[in-house]
């Protein structure tokens, strides 16, 4: 039985709204900045993980989104949960372990500028969870009080603390 007042929103939606996020190349090129050879991200956008892909369309060269809804990459990294976390801003990097803050760290003490915040945002977290030696360095910048709880905290980084 087919009522004529019935909609079929999946087919509805699947017809109006576009399947990829994407947009033509010519009406955002003043806009990105080139990343690789066929990747791009917007210089507004202060999220450098949200790239974009060059794909050719039916109606000349599209940029498609290589991050989910979420705004997190569409990748099978990016389901890891990591246990380290490193969250920058103008100063510092703040240094996160499940979610309690251990240490801030300025450009100086990194030694790198501060236009280099959001790679290092990427990077430190993944060498973190791999490098013992890294986690000692880290925490030896936390005065001995703060070692101390982050011991009590975290049994499984007494090791680190103590060594």
């Amino acid at each position: 039985m087919n009522d004529k007042f019935t909609v079929d929103f999946d087919h509805l939606t699947k017809t109006l709204l576009p399947q990829k996020r994407a947009y033509r190349l010519a009406d955002v090129e003043d806009r990105i900045e080139r990343v690789a050879y066929d990747l791009v991200r917007f210089r507004d956008n202060a999220d450098t993980d949200q790239l974009w892909k060059i794909e050719e369309g039916s109606d000349g060269p599209v940029i498609v989104a290589l991050y989910g809804e979420d705004g997190t990459m569409k990748t099978s990294e990016s389901s890891v949960k990591r246990d380290w976390d490193a969250i920058p801003d103008k100063k510092a990097v703040h240094v996160f372990y499940k979610g309690e803050a251990i240490v801030s760290l300025s450009s100086q003490e990194l030694g790198i500028p501060v236009e280099e915040f959001d790679i290092v945002r990427r990077w430190l977290p993944r060498k973190l969870e791999a490098d013992q030696g890294l986690q000692k360095e880290l925490l030896s910048k936390v005065a001995s009080s703060g070692r101390e709880l982050i011991a009590q905290r975290f049994p499984e980084l007494r090791k680190v603390v103590s060594e």
